[in-house]
């Protein structure tokens, strides 16, 4: 077994023995840009995970850690490329490198890089570095035998703090998985060279909550331009996406290698379950869902609607951009409001919709 694969096994042995069951493997010959993908459900709501296992330069003979390579942007950009370019569009939340023998160290192009597409969105998701600096201090720790097959001469090997590595781990998974969650809801697809929006006329609404005058319940206001729309928050949250349509399938693979001449068959790996997004499943939850929500929007309120006011957007121009703007809020980043699109209010026009969420 090859020392990236060893490397895999090891990773999948501690995310499913310590914080999800949710974790397949890709195996060799069926990569689509990473090894294996996981699913997280934080709070009350589920995230997607995509990890890369680089085992590159493991000196595994090194005493005190000393000598680690810097990691290159090499070592995992035709991944990020590989995702990209998948037809389906079905992009995780966070793609996180799992390289624990190699650091970033004082790569500043690497850093300087990683600043710009994550705080620019330049993708759909995160990208995450679990590096040696990051690994190095928390998986002795954890009382596995995997964590000693990733660092078995590490100098400090004291499993009487393995409760907190595994809520260090399980920490950075629930803040990563929010942020890039947001980064997902954010991402602008069309774009110009110089990272703007397509076209140049847009309509902002903003969403905040308030709460009515006796102070005991909770509202959504949309606000455009010089009007405002007040709808009750249990009913429009009623039509949040929070979890992910599941398929499970049972398959029996085929472990390989593969010789200078030929890719041989070695052994046949017990059948295994794997899950899959059923993306049909979730098209017709967003639509139903959308749908639910745009009836709230024709609700009257002195007069007017907000469906109205987006719908007289739409139709007054060939194109443009509604940008429903808003706190770092998970509640409201998972209504299907990105989805939306200008038939929906009656219009053919070339109307993109868009979060954007305020600092």
């Amino acid at each position: 077994m090859s020392s990236g694969l060893t490397l895999e096994k090891n990773l999948e042995s501690l995310i499913t023995s310590f914080i999800t069951s949710s974790y397949w493997p890709s195996r060799s010959g069926t990569q689509n840009g990473y090894d294996a993908f996981a699913r997280f459900r934080v709070e009350d709501a589920e995230y997607v995970w995509k990890f890369e296992c680089k085992d590159l330069h493991a000196d595994h003979q090194l005493k005190n850690f000393s000598n680690v390579a810097e990691i290159k942007i090499s070592d995992f950009s035709d991944k990020i490329m590989q995702i990209m370019a998948q037809e389906d569009g079905s992009f995780p939340h966070i793609f996180c490198l799992f390289i624990p023998h190699k650091r970033i160290g004082n790569n500043n192009i690497l850093r300087d890089s990683l600043r710009n597409w994550n705080c620019k969105n330049k993708f759909p998701f995160k990208i995450l570095i679990w590096d040696f600096d990051f690994l190095k201090d928390i998986v002795p720790k954890i009382n596995n035998q995997s964590a000693k097959n990733i660092y078995p001469n590490a100098p400090n090997m004291d499993n009487s703090k393995h409760d907190q590595a595994i809520k260090k781990i399980k920490s950075e998974i629930s803040k990563e998985s929010k942020d890039g969650y947001l980064f997902n809801r954010s991402y602008i697809k069309e774009r110009k060279s110089k990272g703007t929006v397509l076209v140049d006329g847009s309509l902002n609404v903003l969403i905040n909550k308030t709460q009515d005058n006796t102070g005991m319940t909770t509202n959504l206001e949309f606000a455009v331009n010089d009007a405002k729309f007040i709808f009750d928050m249990n009913e429009v949250f009623k039509n949040r996406v929070k979890y992910l349509p599941i398929t499970k399938t049972t398959k029996s693979e085929r472990l390989k290698s593969i010789s200078a001449k030929q890719r041989t068959k070695v052994s046949n790996v017990p059948p295994k379950e794997f899950e899959t997004v059923d993306l049909a499943k979730l098209k017709e939850e967003i639509n139903d869902k959308k749908s639910k929500i745009i009836e709230i929007f024709k609700q009257e309120q002195n007069d007017q609607s907000l469906f109205n006011r987006i719908k007289d957007f739409c139709s007054s121009r060939d194109d443009g951009v509604i940008s429903f703007v808003c706190n770092k809020d998970i509640e409201i980043a998972s209504l299907p409001l990105k989805e939306m699109h200008p038939s929906d209010f009656e219009s053919t026009g070339d109307i993109h919709f868009y979060f954007e969420f305020k600092e």
